[in-house]
């Protein structure tokens, strides 16, 4: 079972890095219909739980310099249990979003910055579609 972040009296946040003004409408019209707030940053150093304001914050560190500035745009999704996320990704399937990197906020990602983040996204994406490319092996 993968790891969230308890979201009972969470606040359900769409937090987009680098998006486009097009992806803007779009995933401020899916938030409307999932219930969620839309957040927009082209911020890639600072740790995404200060982004998304989560208390407590003080001890972590950006991790900045440590990976490079990312280029691509990347959803980070907050807040949303099991069923509201399905909900989430049908509303963004519905505005016609196509975002390949995407994840859901977790205590292990809470501290990274979206540099560490697209650059984690990236590698898995690249292996998942390499798969497919190869046959599924190994």
């Amino acid at each position: 079972m993968k790891a969230r972040i308890n979201t009972s009296g969470a606040r359900k946040t769409l937090l987009c890095f680098g998006a486009s003004e097009e992806t803007k409408s779009a995933l401020k019209r899916a938030s409307e219909k999932c219930g969620a707030e839309a957040l927009f940053t082209d911020d890639g150093e600072t740790p995404v739980c200060r982004l998304l304001g989560e208390a407590k914050t003080e001890s972590v560190e950006s991790d900045c310099g440590e990976y490079p500035m990312p280029s691509a745009e990347c959803l980070l999704i907050a807040g949303f249990g099991r069923e509201d996320l399905d909900v989430a990704l049908s509303a963004i399937r519905g505005e016609s979003l196509r975002i390949p990197l995407k994840a859901v906020y977790t205590p292990v990602n809470r501290v990274w910055s979206f540099a560490h983040l697209v650059s984690e996204l990236t590698a898995e994406h690249e292996y998942m579609t390499s798969r497919g490319r190869n046959g599924g092996g190994q």
